[in-house]
Order: structure tokens, then C-alpha cells, then sequence
């Protein structure tokens, strides 16, 4: 009914793309715009007018080589990233309650109503919001990400701060939160 739990998947650059965005250096505008005003000038008042054009081509065809290199290690970059981002995803599992089976899945495949159980050491990062069902007591959780504040937090089933949220990381205790 809502979707997956994770974000979309954003476009990668196209290698044409990655080239224009290299080519946005200041240094290789001006080497650009000198290799033109070079030419222009050595092929009017030059004393070799026929051998101008030799290093406005030497500076071009550099810059074209520094684009090519920049966009292809971007392009190797962005690919290379998004197949450990994946590897990660696929790795990453967690135990949850549903339908009352134990079943083990990747935090894109837990749903609204699902029993995520967690604990301070396998289980610690948290993909989704959710409500404190039963703890060991000991619950604290690392919301420096989202709030700032440097000490772990206590949270308990019938204390004020029952709430657990996506992107925290349990530091202490273990239980289970039904995820909203």
C-alpha cells in the first residue's frame, strides 16, 4: 500500500553528461578561450603564420584529454558506488515479526505493521519509525543524526518517549517496535 521502504533510485550521469560537467572548470574554460585567442593572433601577426595552429591543437587536445579523464573516472565512480550500495542493501537484513512468522528481510521489503526486532550489537541500525513494543529495559538509542544530542536516549514502552525513528542506531539493550 506504501511502496517500498527506501528511496528512489536516483538517474546516473550519461558519459556526455559527465563530460559537460568537467568542462564547468574555470581552468579549462580559460585554457579553451587562450588556445582560441592564440590561434587568432599567431595566424594574423605571428612570424609563422602557417605553423599557428600547432599549439592552440597541443592545448585543445590536452583539455580534451584532461574531460575524458575526469568524466571516465566519474562514470567508473558512480557505477562503482551504486554496486556496493547494492551489495550493502543485500546484505543488510533484518528480522521482523509478520503475520506471526519470524522472517528475515532487507529493510526495503518491511512494511507497515511488521514487528522489527533489534538489539544493540547485529541489529542496531534502524530503517524505519516505529513504536517501542517490549524492551529488556536497557533501550537506549544514538539520535545525534537527527537531533544533535551527544548522549544515547532511554527509551521505554511506558515512558514519555516510546518513539523510535528511522536512522537511529540502538547503543544499548534490545526489543522489538512496531513499525508505523
Amino acid at each position: 500500500a506504501f511502496g517500498a521502504n527506501e528511496f528512489a533510485e536516483k538517474r546516473l550521469k550519461s558519459y556526455i553528461e559527465l563530460l559537460i560537467d568537467a568542462l564547468h572548470d574555470i581552468i579549462l574554460q580559460m585554457l579553451i578561450v587562450l588556445a582560441i585567442i592564440s590561434y587568432f593572433l599567431e595566424t594574423g601577426w605571428g612570424p609563422h603564420p602557417e605553423m599557428a595552429w600547432i599549439e592552440p591543437t597541443a592545448i585543445l587536445f590536452s583539455v580534451l584529454i584532461i574531460i575524458n579523464l575526469g568524466a571516465t573516472i566519474d562514470y567508473n565512480n558512480e557505477r562503482s558506488f551504486r554496486n556496493l550500495s547494492k551489495e550493502l542493501e543485500a546484505s543488510n537484513k533484518k528480522v521482523v515479526t509478520r503475520n506471526g512468522v519470524l522472517v528475515e528481510v532487507e529493510d526495503a521489503d518491511i512494511v507497515v505493521g511488521d514487528v522489527l526486532s533489534f538489539n544493540a550489537h547485529m541489529l542496531a541500525s534502524i530503517p524505519c519509525d516505529g513504536l517501542l513494543l517490549t524492551s529488556d529495559g536497557n533501550v537506549k538509542m544514538d539520535e545525534a543524526a537527527l537531533t544533535g544530542e551527544p548522549e544515547p536516549l532511554v527509551k521505554s514502552v511506558e515512558g514519555p518517549d516510546p518513539w523510535i525513528v528511522s536512522g537511529t542506531s540502538a547503543v544499548a539493550g534490545s526489543g522489538h517496535m512496531l513499525v508505523i
